[in-house]
């Protein structure tokens, strides 16, 4: 009994110093914390997710930060972060919803898979091979969640957008993306769906020739929303292009900042803008969209 209340009383003495000497303030360890995945956002964020409008019922999963999915996701859409840039436009606009970037999910061979937890499911319902919205359309209308199909078609519009643009089709891919900006124009909750647009058509307008035109869209895509890291990118582009190397290189770095995970894919993509031809002794490399949102 002696034993147990000497050790009691050693136990809150350490405490009450512990707390004493951090300023009287308890220092909740992080356990949510994970290697694969970017640092917490503060202002209610999910981690590298949007935020939901209200209170979250369904949980979705987005694998871009495993061992293959850059590469997979890339080869298949265009870009290493399009279905993730797709399935957080789709869900911006439904209350309930909310989406985070992930590791792998156990899918590697099937290439990008997405996991989606619905209210009062005891399991998550792994879409593998996703390359279409359309799909989480579907798995959300079974959870009764109305999906606008005007938006669905719109991020249809820009992945096959997408996959021109970074084979060189820049006027194939403008065109969708026009079309794409014309489906949402007037709707509501579709900010991050119309910067990722605007953003991906302003690398195809450089790669045209067409600077006004990119440098308004760049703009547009800020307006619309001022963390996309592909924003940044572009932006550095353009300062690039415009023999600005102090901005592009102040733009380079902001999109390190917005997605540290996505950092040295930055920096790769930075160095191929006005890359020299001819081991460095030719003229620069036409410019052509790269890692679109």
């Amino acid at each position: 009994m002696l034993h147990s209340r000497l050790f009691l009383s050693v136990f809150l003495y350490l405490c009450c110093v512990s707390s004493a000497f951090l300023g009287g303030r308890l220092v909740p360890l992080d356990l949510e914390a994970a290697p694969c995945v970017a640092p917490r956002r503060r202002a209610g964020r999910s981690i590298l997710g949007i935020k939901a409008s209200g209170k979250a019922s369904t949980q979705i999963a987005v694998c871009v930060y495993g061992p293959d999915c850059c590469k997979k996701t890339s080869d298949q859409l265009g870009g290493a972060d399009v279905s993730l840039e797709s399935v957080r436009s789709l869900a911006e606009g439904i209350n309930g919803v909310t989406v985070r970037a992930a590791g792998c999910l156990g899918q590697c061979k099937d290439g990008p898979s997405i996991s989606v937890k619905l209210p009062g499911t005891p399991k998550r319902e792994v879409l593998k091979k996703f390359s279409d919205v359309k799909e989480l359309e579907k798995v959300l209308a079974s959870a009764k969640f109305r999906v606008d199909s005007g938006v669905v078609k719109a991020l249809q519009l820009k992945t096959r957008g997408n996959k021109a643009a970074v084979k060189g089709g820049s006027k194939e891919a403008l065109k969708l993306y026009d079309e794409a900006i014309t489906l949402l124009e007037k709707k509501k909750g579709t900010s991050r769906a119309k910067a990722g647009i605007l953003s991906n058509r302003a690398g195809v307008k450089m790669a045209l020739g067409d600077f006004d035109g990119a440098e308004q869209d760049i703009n547009e895509a800020f307006k619309s929303d001022a963390d996309l890291r592909q924003n940044f990118q572009r932006a550095g582009d353009f300062a690039r292009l415009q023999q600005d190397e102090a901005q592009a290189s102040s733009m380079y770095r902001d999109a390190g900042k917005a997605d540290p995970q996505r950092k040295d894919m930055v920096e790769k993509g930075a160095k191929s803008v006005g890359a020299k031809t001819m081991f460095g002794f030719g003229g620069p490399a036409p410019y052509k969209l790269y890692d679109p949102a």
